[in-house]
């Protein structure tokens, strides 16, 4: 018996007309949602890069993302740290780009507003409301 006859039979239980496409989606897993373009404003000029991470740290709410190099400078991305996770981040992110022709440094920010940023008071301001009626 060669080994063609022992294929033959074995395609014959194959049914090549079937679709192997489910119609339910259910099973597929969630698909991402991308995320829209950003567009950037330039908002600042800063003489130096000391002056722009000062003011950057004064904020109090960016945390460093990324950073990339290119043939203009050095980019450093900061994200909001309003939320804890980055499933429900806040859209609202900011750069600074510190550039190679120059010792500037120019803050550029997303037109995105911030959102999600739910403020829940604290026990001690809550105590000090009730204190000071």
């Amino acid at each position: 018996m060669t080994s063609v006859s022992v294929l033959d039979g074995f395609y014959e239980d194959i049914d090549l007309d079937h679709s192997y496409s489910s119609d339910d989606d259910s099973d597929s897993p969630p698909r991402k949602k991308r995320r829209p373009n950003r567009i950037w404003t330039e908002q600042k000029m800063f003489e130096t890069g000391v002056e722009a991470q000062l003011a950057v740290t004064l904020e109090n709410i960016w945390k460093e993302a990324a950073s990339s190099k290119s043939n203009t400078g050095v980019r450093v991305e900061y994200q909001c740290t309003a939320m804890k996770y980055r499933r429900n981040a806040c859209p609202a992110s900011i750069y600074l780009m510190y550039h190679a022709t120059s010792s500037k440094v120019s803050l550029h920010k997303t037109d995105c507003a911030h959102a999600n940023h739910v403020s829940y008071p604290t026990l001690r301001t809550a105590g000090m409301r009730n204190i000071k009626q």
